[in-house]
């Protein structure tokens, strides 16, 4: 799967590849940093400036050259609105398990049904690549652990301190969920 329309105004890009994912990076940036401003927690406190930019942009690059990372984006119209970081493991006793390192959704598209077509993708995306087991890590106690919560992701382990800011401690949780439950969360 490259593009799907999911309707008239939606549609879904994998981004597997630096030459794709150089036509949208700007646009990549400006929704991280819109969700950074909107206080979603992504692992960064302030927008990012050059230097870090500059590390997360080649970092992505890398994971994408090497096929260890997939991005998933949801366009409206012509806007990226929405986008989802998958990351596979190379070694084969876990070809089975991949990680949504990073989700955003624009604060105001933010809907259950742009949360499912995301999901829907990373079903899709999942029985392409032979996964069967999709896990995470989250701030406990945030917006987005109540969220994975909600679609079905179970707690396999907690980490107390799994985030600082300005010298504060925030326990973090990790999760999972395997594929078939996760498809019955969109209907599939």
């Amino acid at each position: 799967m490259n593009t799907t329309n999911i309707n008239e105004s939606y549609k879904l890009k994998i981004i597997n590849d630096n030459l794709l994912f150089d036509q949208y990076v700007l646009d990549y940036i400006k929704l991280i940093n819109s969700s950074i401003e909107d206080n979603f927690i992504l692992g960064f406190t302030k927008p990012l400036d050059n230097d870090i930019y500059n590390l997360y942009i080649d970092n992505i690059k890398q994971e994408l050259k090497s096929k260890s990372l997939e991005l998933i984006f949801v366009f409206k119209n012509i806007s990226l609105i929405a986008t989802v970081s998958l990351r596979y493991f190379k070694n084969t006793s876990k070809a089975h398990i991949c990680e949504i390192h990073k989700g955003i959704i624009k604060k105001e598209e933010r809907s259950l049904a742009v949360l499912k077509e995301l999901f829907r993708a990373i079903v899709s995306q999942a029985e392409y690549h032979g996964i069967s087991k999709i896990v995470l890590d989250v701030r406990e106690n945030s917006k987005a652990h109540k969220m994975w919560k909600y679609i079905g992701f179970s707690e396999y382990g907690k980490l107390l301190d799994y985030s600082r800011i300005d010298d504060e401690s925030y326990a973090g949780c990790f999760m999972e969920i395997g594929l078939n439950k996760l498809k019955r969360f969109t209907g599939r």
